[in-house]
């Protein structure tokens, strides 16, 4: 499971103190073997989520353009035995791109075309309701997908808001309608929900965490208060759920939040999925809005048993990659993500050696 990889970046607050793990050294052996996943034509890919069948989602440029986007995007679904397959997009007049943001371990796959869907291989991309047709007025978008088939997202009310939605059975139904803006991230097969929202524009982005016959729950533990801004991106089926807090990634496990080490030298970082053992990936990164004089670095990263791992150490030295971010991980400790090959941006997986 995932969360959505796009948020946006909020005035921050440093902690007061900083928990720093030593990363591996450079001669340590190679654990992963890196896979390029390739692209639909165009130069740049990213991987968003993979399952437990090592099936990989994400999008990817097709080599197209077009006047008001540019560079045509698609999502993209990825398996060793057939490659990367175009998803393809709704169909409309103005739009052409899609994203895949999570694929269950049946092979659903759940994303954005301006508008919200779920593909299969047998029905294909299927727009999700409240939409009716390709050329609806509001911006949804599905961000992730359970076993049981419950997807969650957000919906644009046409109030120049976004609500946090729960799609189930054929309907759909808010999560946080006291948010005026609201965003959730993931879903366990439990069906509680992880994501983030703001109170009527006045208060922080607050991560909260909403149960099933329960309200949602915004996560005000010290040290966010009402200063800070947080969200939530992955859970696992435990219950354990990781997110960011004032740019720094947290654990939250049995209702007790701790902050995840950050890598020596670096000032933020983001905790994007937790997998059943409790391995969590994700960002560190030295800077922010940086100086023109300074070198903004960002590595992809694994927590493990309460250490924190660049996994550019963890990859063969000559394999041409600098890895930017881990966007999730598996039960069998595969890794997606996306990081520059050869200076470009590509999608890849890190497969345990």
């Amino acid at each position: 499971m995932h969360p959505l990889r796009h948020l946006p970046f909020f005035t921050l607050a440093l902690l007061a103190l900083a928990l720093g793990a030593v990363p591996p050294r450079a001669e340590e052996q190679a654990r992963y073997e890196v896979v390029d996943l390739g692209t639909l034509g165009g130069e740049r890919s990213q991987a968003n989520a993979i399952n437990d069948r090592g099936d990989v989602v994400g999008w990817a440029e097709t080599g197209e353009e077009n006047r008001s986007q540019g560079q045509i995007q698609h999502a993209f679904l990825w398996n060793p035995e057939d490659g990367m397959r175009d998803l393809g997009s709704v169909e409309r007049s103005w739009y052409d791109g899609s994203v895949a943001y999570d694929v269950n371990n049946h092979g659903v796959v759940v994303g954005s075309s301006y508008v919200a869907f779920r593909w299969n291989s047998t029905e294909g991309m299927v727009v999700l309701p409240p939409q009716s047709g390709p050329y609806a007025i509001f911006q949804s978008q599905a961000t992730a997908i359970n076993d049981r088939g419950v997807i969650v997202g957000s919906r644009d009310t046409g109030a120049q808001e976004d609500k946090a939605v729960l799609w189930k059975a054929g309907r759909v139904r808010r999560l946080n309608a006291h948010y005026h803006h609201g965003q959730a991230n993931d879903v366990n097969d439990a069906e509680v929900v992880v994501g983030g929202g703001e109170s009527q524009g006045f208060e922080p982005y607050l991560a909260f965490l909403w149960r099933r016959g329960r309200a949602v729950r915004p996560l005000s533990s010290s040290p966010w208060t009402t200063h800070c801004h947080s969200s939530a991106y992955g859970i696992n089926n435990r219950g354990e759920f990781v997110g960011q807090a004032c740019a720094r990634a947290f654990l939250s496990t049995r209702g007790r939040v701790t902050y995840l080490p950050i890598l020596p030298g670096d000032r933020y970082s983001y905790a994007l999925s937790i997998n059943e053992r409790g391995q969590i990936v994700g960002w560190s990164r030295n800077l922010w809005d940086h100086p023109k004089d300074a070198e903004e670095v960002q590595r992809a990263v694994l927590w493990e048993l309460g250490t924190i791992y660049d996994l550019n150490a963890l990859i063969p030295r000559d394999s041409g990659w600098q890895l930017q971010e881990a966007t999730d991980i598996n039960e069998r400790g595969q890794i997606v993500g996306y990081g520059l090959h050869q200076g470009v941006q590509r999608a890849f997986l890190l497969e345990p050696r």
